[in-house]
């Protein structure tokens, strides 16, 4: 890009010296002027893609992170319910009669 430009301002210093045909320096210019153009658009739409991507990537491990958490919850909740399931019978009775040791309703 550097060197675009580099040669853009050597065809300006020419016509400004008057050391080149005018006509066809500012064809040339306007054409490597459209063709960056089209250059940054092409790139203007490259990051609006990838932009895109990103946000479905983001929301797909939101989606993920949400999934896990419920998962290690239930697994949590399965194995209480194994805990107190597998109790001696004075331990059931204890837990019916002052609650369960976590504080949650026997299921």
């Amino acid at each position: 890009m550097q060197a675009e430009k580099q040669r853009i301002e050597t065809h300006r210093d020419a016509l400004e010296s008057g050391q080149a045909d005018t006509t066809e320096q500012l064809e040339e210019i306007v054409s490597e002027r459209d063709r960056l153009r089209e250059k940054v658009d092409g790139l203007e739409d490259e990051t609006d893609r990838l932009q895109r991507q990103l946000a479905a990537a983001n929301s797909r491990q939101d989606d993920l992170g949400e999934i896990v958490e419920y998962v290690e919850d239930e697994k949590s909740l399965a194995e209480r319910r194994e805990e107190r399931s597998t109790a001696p019978v004075w331990w059931r009775a204890w837990w019916w009669v002052t609650g369960t040791p976590d504080g949650e309703a026997d299921s």
